[in-house]
């Protein structure tokens, strides 16, 4: 294999990420795609990345694999405890006492990866359903990667991905997680109230419910600006009025979404002067 990626192939390598997935890969993280790619050459035998090139764009399979080496998946629960804070004593309150007509909140994280933000939403929910019987959730995980999304549904989870929760939240984590083959599982209780599907953030989710709160973190810093409010926009059409949307710490979008109005550190809301399309199923 060659030890050396060409200018050429690297650049459309690039492309074919951003074609993907609509990450944009800086001339910083160069040295990670080449080395993540080394790893696909490995696996398909191409040999070299031109070879992996043409195999990639001849194979529709392969894309899948492609999109799990260029796309980063660690997560573990609770992560930004601030945000949690936010949403358990703030959030969930508020708008229950707001909601009295006996819907569901409905909750959507865009970019759910294996799934620990989504179980730490469900959590959140069942501590408040457990002292107000008549409150309703469901949640919906969404991701580019159907590996991630498997590993989301099987719901196991060990190591790092959930040390801090068990160590922070030691009854909270006997509460609600099981232990099981390797690690541990979230409860049924919750479970039963969670949706994974994939979804690609640049396409117009289809929802018959629109969204009371979004988590949308870590996922838009990998984004090109024009491309961010691509994204943004999409999800301003599937949002309830009001709305909250929740970003990463490394995340900024007051320039880019005029829509919304920052309330907290790294949390905004729909302003009350925007409208939306929401698109049924």
């Amino acid at each position: 294999m060659q030890n050396k990626m060409r200018p050429q192939t690297l650049k459309s390598l690039i492309q074919c990420v951003h074609s993907e997935t609509g990450i944009t890969i800086p001339a910083s993280k160069h040295i990670m795609l080449e080395r993540r790619i080394t790893k696909r050459i490995k696996a398909t035998g191409t040999e070299s990345y031109e070879g992996y090139l043409r195999y990639l764009s001849e194979n529709k399979a392969e894309r899948e694999y492609f999109v799990d080496a260029v796309t980063t998946n660690e997560t573990y629960f609770f992560r930004t405890p601030r945000i949690w804070q936010y949403f358990v004593d703030d959030f969930i309150p508020q708008w229950h006492k707001n909601n009295t007509d006996g819907r569901s909140l409905n909750i959507w994280s865009g970019a759910a990866s294996t799934g620990a933000e989504v179980y730490s939403i469900g959590i959140c929910c069942e501590e408040y359903k457990s002292k107000n019987p008549d409150f309703n959730y469901k949640i919906l995980g969404t991701d580019i990667s159907n590996s991630v999304l498997e590993k989301a549904k099987e719901g196991i989870y060990h190591g790092r991905a959930i040390r801090k929760f068990q160590e922070t939240f030691p009854e909270l984590f006997e509460k609600h997680m099981i232990p099981a083959d390797h690690g541990y599982s979230v409860s049924p209780e919750i479970r039963s109230s969670i949706n994974f599907e994939l979804h690609n953030l640049f396409d117009t989710l289809r929802c018959s419910d629109l969204f009371d709160i979004v988590f949308l973190r870590n996922v838009l810093i990998y984004f090109s600006r024009e491309d961010q409010e691509k994204v943004i926009k999409n999800m301003e059409l599937c949002l309830n009025h009001p709305a909250h949307f929740i970003i990463g710490e490394s995340e900024s979008v007051s320039e880019i979404a005029p829509n919304f109005s920052l309330i907290a550190p790294l949390i905004y809301v729909k302003s009350t002067n925007s409208s939306n399309m929401g698109l049924a199923a």
